[in-house]
């Protein structure tokens, strides 16, 4: 399968520079974000974008363990001048502290893809006042995982508390569809309300015939695989198609060297590794962000609640 031979090629790589350094679970996250950001690993400017993040690891602590080389990871695969683009993703994670953002993997996603905006300064200042309404309104936010949604609000063109009360509608229908309440389904939730749907109904069944293919296989039915599947349904019209593609994708992934064990990753991947990732006629964004952009700052987000629930360190 191409797009698996293309994962592997770089998960090799990495591995090789890698192992006895992190969770093996975790190298495969690394990889991914390679294959997301459509990147090739090169060895060299890893290791000097490794180098830098340490040497600041002093005034930012949060820059420490497996952090430091999803980090790494995140600028190499994206940007040529990784060291120059770290420099501007730390000017950005202060300017959060000074509105009382706290430091962690959340914080330094969120500045990543803010890099590039051209009203980032606007977007800083408008997410901190979302934040702190939402958090004394107890509508959702309450931790620093959900700094990607106070900055993802900051850029919507619906009204915020609008949007709010649809992430809280999907999130209470799901639930009555069989989904578990937590930060998941949060995340589910989350996706699913950025965007412009007339049908929402149709799209929460869509996730529910879903997750019923999902449990009918071997596949992992925890609630790690929520996110993916509204990736997968916002992706793909053809679910039955798509979920065939997946299935063959997880039993390649699972015969493969190393590959053996770890089924919820193995299952992530193989959701992932079925993505296009080209526009085409898909739901369109009710936020300043295309399809691409949002996918991938979902799953790269989605990434960092999965390392975090491995507790891993260098």
């Amino acid at each position: 399968m191409k797009s698996f031979n293309k994962y592997f090629t770089e998960y090799e790589k990495i591995k090789n520079f890698l192992k006895w350094r992190l969770n093996p679970e975790i190298i495969k996250l690394i990889a991914l974000i390679y294959y997301i950001f459509d990147s090739e690993f090169d060895e060299f400017r890893f290791k000097e974008t490794v180098k830098l993040i340490k040497e600041n690891s002093k005034l930012f602590v949060h820059y420490k363990g497996y952090l430091i080389y999803q980090l790494a990871a995140m600028l190499c695969s994206k940007y040529e001048n990784s060291s120059e683009k770290f420099d501007e993703l730390k000017r950005i994670d202060m300017e959060f502290n000074k509105l009382r953002f706290e430091n962690s993997s959340y914080l330094s996603i969120v500045s990543f893809f803010l890099i590039e905006m051209a009203d980032k300064d606007d977007i800083i200042s408008k997410s901190s006042e979302i934040y702190l309404t939402m958090k004394n309104k107890n509508f959702f936010i309450s931790s620093e995982d959900d700094y990607p949604l106070a900055v993802l609000l900051s850029v919507t063109e619906k009204n915020e508390i609008e949007l709010f009360e649809d992430i809280e509608s999907y999130y209470k229908s799901l639930m009555k569809r069989k989904f578990k309440k937590g930060k998941e389904l949060q995340f589910l939730s989350q996706l699913l309300g950025v965007f412009e749907i007339d049908q929402k109904g149709l799209y929460m069944d869509k996730c529910r015939t879903l997750f019923e293919f999902l449990k009918s296989s071997n596949m992992s039915k925890e609630k790690m695989i929520y996110p993916v599947i509204g990736l997968a349904v916002i992706n793909d019209e053809d679910l039955d198609s798509y979920f065939k593609k997946t299935m063959n994708t997880y039993e390649i992934i699972k015969n493969t060297k190393g590959f053996k064990f770890g089924k919820t990753i193995n299952t992530v991947l193989a959701f992932v590794l079925n993505f296009d990732f080209n526009e085409k006629d898909k739901l369109k964004p009710k936020i300043k962000l295309n399809l691409d952009e949002i996918m991938k700052a979902q799953l790269v987000t989605l990434i960092a609640l999965y390392s975090a629930s491995l507790n891993c360190a260098e």
